[in-house]
């Protein structure tokens, strides 16, 4: 085997077999494709830093040894991706979290703009709703409003029902 102290120079394609141990900082220099990259490790933190030729960084990948948790950043250090091992997975938008994945499912901060939207338990929404479209119910399906479901809606396939199921009167009023 080879022993250096200092600087070691290869030139041209060299291949490394088994384990290899680095007592710093790893810089892999590449000037084609105009990326380089810098691996450093700490006992705070692992980083693998992605520089441009003018030697800023344009990302970096973080994992804070005592959590696991890893983590995908801009040259700011602003996070963009982050993952904890056995929890929380979250995507940020300028620095600014807008979900995040917990046990229950997921959480969404901010508005959720989709083409479709299937659910198969239960909508609890808390603020208004508004809708651009048809609310489409299927027979025996209720239209249920007030605290104890006082007022109903719904068809049953035959029949069209407004059911008044509460303490006080059904009352229909106009203009």
């Amino acid at each position: 085997g080879v022993t250096a102290t200092g600087n070691l120079a290869g030139l041209g394609a060299n291949t490394f077999t088994g384990a290899q141990t680095f007592g710093g900082d790893i810089t892999v220099d590449n000037s084609t494709p105009q990326l380089n990259m810098k691996v450093t490790a700490d006992s705070q933190k692992h980083r693998i830093n992605f520089y441009n030729t003018a030697d800023s960084i344009l990302s970096r990948i973080q994992t804070d040894p005592s959590t696991g948790k890893i983590s995908l950043q801009k040259n700011t250090g602003e996070d963009i991706l982050t993952g904890t091992p056995d929890g929380a997975v979250e995507l940020y938008y300028d620095n600014s979290k807008k979900l995040e994945t917990t046990s229950g499912g997921a959480s969404v901060t901010g508005a959720l703009d989709c083409d479709s939207f299937d659910c198969s338990g239960s909508l609890n929404v808390s603020g208004n709703a508004t809708y651009h479209g048809n609310l489409d119910l299927h027979d025996n399906d209720k239209l249920r409003l007030g605290t104890g479901d006082d007022l109903q809606i719904y068809h049953d396939g035959s029949n069209s029902y407004v059911k008044d199921a509460g303490a006080g009167i059904l009352i229909l009023a106009g203009s």
